[in-house]
């Protein structure tokens, strides 16, 4: 589906929570960095999963080669997978050529999606569907079992971040969705630049289809007590890419991205 137009104003600003977001990641992160040089900012979190180290390229570097030399550079030592991101989509044609002669292929576009305070449709959820705010570390680690769980990844994978520093972050809250009392969902609101960007959503596969995603994914859109948020943004997944449409998130961009062959 073809993205809808967005504002460079809006776009930048999307952006920018992103990165920011990641640079709070890797900075929490047991074993994470953060390099930013040559127009290209250089993310891990030591998790072994490429949608966890990133290098975003920013928008019209001077020299994309040298942009993606320097990412291949500080990530190939490391061994661990990660994904080159153009953070523009005009940066895309000039990127292919120098990513395939650096080793790296086109890989899917993560879709960038936006909700303004004007727009949405509220989603029903289950009635006895709580959500509360991560405030311990013992909720903290239950909040990283269930995302476990509901990204279908080890458990043991994250805890490389399971560190009482996202606990003390001013502008980003943590959510556990609880249905009869149980954990069955996750997400995150992170606030920069005007921008309420969400991460982190998941609900335990046995719990899907309830509704519970879109009610994570909506409270933490809303949930702005004294914030001055021009828009909500998110990066979806093609599971949840319906999911926030039909709660009214607009599709409004595609960024390409490329990993390393092999």
């Amino acid at each position: 589906m073809k993205p809808s137009s967005i504002s460079a104003t809006l776009l930048s600003r999307m952006w920018a929570n992103t990165v920011e977001f990641y640079r709070v990641f890797a900075r929490c992160s047991r074993h994470g960095w953060v390099v930013e040089r040559d127009g290209v900012v250089m993310l891990s979190t030591g998790i072994p999963a490429p949608d966890f180290n990133l290098a975003y390229l920013l928008p019209s570097p001077r020299d994309p080669a040298r942009a993606v030399a320097v990412a291949v550079e500080h990530f190939a030592p490391s061994g661990l997978p990660w994904t080159l991101m153009a953070l523009e989509p005009h940066d895309s044609t000039a990127v292919d050529a120098v990513a395939a002669a650096a080793g790296l292929r086109r890989n899917h576009p993560w879709p960038g999606m936006v909700l303004t305070p004007e727009s949405g449709h509220p989603p029903t959820a289950p009635a006895n569907l709580s959500i509360s705010t991560v405030e311990s570390e013992t909720t903290w680690h239950t909040f990283l079992t269930t995302l476990a769980h509901g990204y279908g990844v080890p458990a043991h994978l994250l805890e490389l971040i399971d560190t009482p520093a996202w606990l003390t972050m001013p502008d980003l809250t943590p959510y556990l969705a609880w249905l009869d009392g149980q954990p069955v969902g996750t997400a995150m609101r992170f606030f920069s630049h005007g921008i309420g960007g969400i991460q982190a959503v998941s609900t335990l596969p046995e719990q899907r289809g309830k509704g519970i995603g879109a009610a994570l994914t909506w409270h933490a859109a809303h949930d702005t007590q004294g914030m001055h948020q021009i828009a909500s943004a998110l990066q979806s997944s093609a599971l949840g890419f319906n999911v926030y449409q039909r709660i009214g998130y607009r599709h409004v961009l595609d960024a390409p991205t490329w990993t390393p062959v092999g």
